[in-house]
């Protein structure tokens, strides 16, 4: 008997629970890039977020790209980042995550103006 192919997904689960993790993750990044890259788009513009598999050096590594598409349809594209190559589509997607939080924090810092214990105001 042959063991099931294991997914290259993280966490591990089901095929759609894989599917729906990512697409989740994939919005979460973008809801970041929105934030980080402001200044960089147009009103047209749009994010999308691609994975590829790099098998060179006989191990499988996957780098996620995060993609500005400048029009509304169409093909015209720009890599605004990439992370590491890391061994699976979610390590890759938490990477990317990671490194768009550290980069939105000092911007969200600078909207704030007041703190306190049960509200943090925000300048409008």
């Amino acid at each position: 008997m042959f063991a099931p192919k294991k997914e290259m997904f993280l966490p591990v689960g089901t095929k759609h629970e894989n599917i729906m993790w990512e697409k989740e993750m994939k919005e979460r990044i973008m809801s970041h890039a929105r934030i980080v890259y402001a200044d960089k788009l147009s009103p047209s513009s749009h994010f999308d977020i691609i994975t590829a598999l790099d098998k060179s050096g006989g191990t499988s590594r996957y780098r996620a790209h995060l993609l500005v598409i400048n029009a509304p349809i169409g093909t015209d594209y720009k890599v605004v980042f990439s992370a590491h190559a890391r061994n699976s589509v979610g390590d890759g997607l938490e990477s990317m995550l990671e490194i768009l939080q550290q980069k939105v924090a000092p911007l969200l810092s600078k909207s704030l103006i007041h703190i306190s214990q049960d509200w943090l105001i925000v300048q409008c």
